[in-house]
């Protein structure tokens, strides 16, 4: 076996820890916003920008948008399950895809966050409140889970066949 051999063969190993490095950056990031938006705002709202950009605190029981109030328990069980499952499938399928690699650790990472709140607070922290599209009060484990489903959503769409086909003509 070649140094060149070796060396290959623990950057493949590294690149699998992708996922979970982005994961760990964005809990600590997401924990790190709310813990601001816990001191600063308690209860309150700041506007960034009146009437367009407000920080406010929020203290969500429910789902996305408010739905499901009250339903903490049911929402652990779901997003351990669903961590659970992305864990089980990158150890198992292995993607190459860079773009897999950091879809997953986004939605990871947001919502394992989401998660932690709800497993020590019993509520999940959201303090982002776009007024000016009347948007429901959100928090940055949201637009991680979401900007990462989008992306893997534009992986099966664009880059999941042309890969498939590229192994058939092998």
């Amino acid at each position: 076996m070649t140094v060149t051999t070796v060396m290959t063969a623990n950057n493949k190993h590294k690149k699998q820890f992708l996922p979970f490095i982005i994961a760990l950056v964005a809990v600590c990031a997401d924990q790190y916003t709310k813990t601001l938006a816990r001191t600063e705002l308690s209860g309150g709202s700041v506007p960034v920008v009146e009437g367009v950009f407000h920080l406010t605190y929020v203290e969500n029981t429910g789902a996305a948008f408010g739905i499901f109030q009250n339903s903490n328990g049911f929402f652990i069980v779901l997003v351990s399950a669903i961590l659970l499952g992305i864990i089980v499938s990158l150890y198992l399928l292995k993607p190459q895809s860079l773009l897999l690699k950091i879809s997953a650790g986004l939605v990871m990472g947001g919502a394992a966050g989401n998660l932690i709140d709800r497993v020590f607070r019993g509520f999940v922290v959201d303090f982002l409140d776009f007024r000016i599209i009347r948007y429901p009060v959100f928090n940055l484990a949201d637009m991680l889970v979401v900007t990462g489903a989008a992306l893997i959503c534009v992986h099966l769409i664009f880059f999941e066949r042309k890969e498939e086909s590229e192994s058939a003509d092998i």
